[in-house]
């Protein structure tokens, strides 16, 4: 396996408030990594101090679409058959919202992702 210095960002963790800002200068191959204070991996934003809120900022956004979606499916006046919208559900929905839960799932910020959540089901 080839690093790809283009798609590889340098982040420290810790919980000295001093160090916060500081710009870590990490070099492979003669070339300096970007530092990035937030980064992503496998789709999870991590933030300093691990509350997961840019997570379940950006995933909010996307159960409110996709809720949407929903309701134009449900619809008043010809409005599709549970089956089908409870497949639709656990398709557009329940992939997008179960994603990595196990580490956010009992945070004080999901609180952001409840009234999507209750307005899915």
């Amino acid at each position: 396996m080839k690093l790809s210095t283009t798609k590889t960002a340098s982040a420290a963790f810790h919980l000295n408030n001093k160090e916060t800002k500081r710009d870590l200068k990490v070099k492979y191959n003669n070339e300096t990594l970007p530092f990035c204070s937030e980064p992503k991996y496998l789709g999870v934003t991590l933030d300093r101090s691990l509350t997961y809120r840019r997570l379940l900022e950006s995933l909010r956004k996307k159960l409110t679409s996709r809720v949407a979606l929903l309701r134009r499916l449900a619809g008043f006046g010809w409005g599709a058959e549970a089956t089908t919208l409870r497949i639709a559900t656990l398709a557009l929905w329940h992939s997008t919202a179960e994603y990595c839960a196990p580490p956010w799932c009992s945070n004080t910020h999901t609180r952001l992702i409840d009234p999507a959540i209750n307005d899915a089901l």
